[in-house]
């Protein structure tokens, strides 16, 4: 059965005004999460931090090496650890205070940002690290 002109223009230009859609719904949700902040204080540094880490309080991890773990403790989510060695270009010390930023997401994955205040900090936090859901 042959389609009429119209109906192959149409199936031609589908999949263009698909993709349309798809993008607009992504950018909106990029524009538009749900943002949780949380205070948080530095209570241990590598392997300390590691004594603490289970997979119910650890909120991303790059690697194993127990040397790059930070443990938190904030005010809603009480004790937390991340794994990111990036953390570690400025030191880390028991007692820093800490900012955990949680932004969900209707289809893109979930993003953490963790800004952890040294005092020879120059103010900027670490970048987005997106969740490990492994």
């Amino acid at each position: 059965m042959a389609l009429s002109r119209n109906a192959k223009i149409f199936w031609m230009f589908a999949p263009l005004v698909v993709a349309g859609i798809l993008l607009a719904v992504m950018v909106n949700d990029e524009r538009h999460p749900r943002t949780d902040t949380d205070t948080c204080m530095v209570i241990a540094v590598g392997d300390g931090a590691h004594a603490l880490r289970t997979p119910q309080n650890t909120i991303y991890a790059h690697d194993d090496n127990p040397l790059h773990d930070v443990a938190m403790r904030c005010q809603r989510r009480n004790t937390v650890v991340i794994n990111d060695m990036d953390v570690f270009y400025s030191p880390v010390h028991e007692g820093n205070g800490a900012v955990i930023t949680h932004r969900v997401y209707r289809f893109l994955p979930t993003r953490w940002h963790v800004d952890i205040s040294t005092p020879d900090s120059d103010g900027r936090g670490l970048p987005d690290v997106v969740k490990n859901h492994g």
